[in-house]
């Protein structure tokens, strides 16, 4: 890797797990960019007939977030 090359993976802050009415795997996670983050959600269910996952990014700008984490606000 260059000394000009950034890396984020210790930046990446995973947020908590939603519940589901299904047996799942679901997590999100967050990343500080500058002007904003990126939030990064992907998802995972099987049983014995079917599997199915998806995985979505988006840009969230500063100033048009409100992170609640336990129903409280964290102040970012």
């Amino acid at each position: 890797m260059s000394k000009n090359t950034q890396s984020y993976d210790d930046d990446i802050e995973r947020m908590p797990d939603i519940p589901f009415a299904i047996p799942c795997t679901a997590s999100i996670h967050r990343l500080r960019v500058p002007g904003g983050w990126i939030v990064i959600g992907g998802f995972f269910a099987a049983d014995a007939e079917r599997a199915t996952s998806s995985m979505s990014m988006v840009y969230v700008p500063d100033g048009e977030h409100v992170w609640k984490i336990g129903g409280q606000h964290d102040g970012l």
